[in-house]
């Protein structure tokens, strides 16, 4: 039997398949992009992203093997399409715009992130993940149940990483810390019963008219397994107080000035510095101000400065519901 050589994947399915790869280790972003349903990506539903220092050193791995397959592809004769595409793509292997990933331009900065924060740290986005996700069947709902199962296990990992970062003498400033220590303890506070990642899972799993043995099982997972798992970050988080800087600022950071700039540029796309930017945003402001002055006396909206005229037009009971 003749044997089937299978034909060279195009520039596209290259760029796919290393894509999807590389979101296989932040497993939560493909959750929030509503693309872990995709082939390949099914895994994500159930997982969540390492943060120990050896799960961050494995995502530095990744991208960079991702970028130098990247540059080896493009030095290949490539349509105008596919090379718009190499650059888009070198761009976001460079500075991803995604939480949990750093780009081969700062792979120095793994561990500047401070990954456990208020409102936007990983201990609230794995909570996030979960209480958004969709339950419309008792295959889903036993995804969640899988997905909350290794919650305990994605907290005592970001643990490690808490205090990987510590012994680099990288902790949020006080401030910060008190705030992120305060929300641990309304979520140790609050009831299971209460607790939203159960509230959430037994609506959907009413709405879909399941078995309350998946509210059970709920139930037991937070209370023997997501509880202690946060009470043990809390406990790590209280013994960071005492080494907390006062002020806040990358520049308190390892190399701040230069991580400063590298988020710069990931955030701007530009080489500009920090004075020319905050420079641009002064003119612009002012730009938008002077317009929006013009077209609010245009409207009617009289008055010695802007917030006069701005309050006059919020007066207005034209735009009172």
């Amino acid at each position: 039997m003749q044997r089937m050589i299978a034909a060279p994947k195009t520039f596209d399915q290259f760029v796919d398949d290393s894509f999807i790869n590389l979101v296989r280790t932040i497993p939560e972003t493909a959750t929030s992009l509503g693309i872990d349903d995709h082939p390949g990506l099914e895994i994500c539903r159930r997982r969540f992203a390492d943060y120990s220092p050896e799960g961050t050193d494995a995502r530095v791995a990744t991208i960079e093997e991702a970028h130098r397959d990247l540059l080896v592809r493009t030095q290949q004769e490539l349509s105008s399409t596919d090379a718009i595409t190499a650059e888009v793509y070198r761009y976001f292997l460079e500075y991803p715009c995604f939480d949990g990933l750093i780009g081969v331009r700062g792979k120095q900065f793994a561990y500047h992130d401070l990954h456990i924060n208020p409102q936007a740290g990983v201990q609230t986005e794995f909570i996030n993940r979960l209480v958004h996700g969709v339950i419309r069947d008792a295959d889903a709902a036993a995804i969640y149940l899988e997905r909350l199962a290794q919650l305990p296990a994605a907290i005592r990992a970001a643990i490690e990483g808490l205090r990987f970062r510590q012994s680099q003498g990288m902790v949020l400033p006080a401030f910060l810390l008190s705030e992120v220590i305060d929300e641990q303890r309304q979520f140790l506070d609050c009831p299971v019963e209460e607790n939203q990642l159960l509230s959430s899972f037994v609506a959907n799993c009413e709405a879909a008219r399941l078995s309350s043995k998946f509210a059970a099982a709920c139930t037991d997972i937070l209370t023997k397994e997501v509880y202690p798992a946060y009470a043990e970050l809390l406990a790590a988080l209280e013994g960071q107080l005492d080494s907390a800087p006062s002020e806040g600022g990358a520049w308190q950071l390892h190399d701040g000035d230069a991580y400063y700039a590298y988020r710069l540029r990931r955030e701007t796309t530009t080489e500009l510095s920090a004075d020319k930017i905050h420079d641009v945003g002064i003119a612009e402001s002012a730009k938008l101000r002077n317009e929006l002055t013009r077209e609010l006396a245009h409207l009617g909206y009289d008055g010695p400065s802007f917030d006069a005229q701005f309050s006059a037009m919020a007066a207005d009971e034209r735009f009172h519901y």
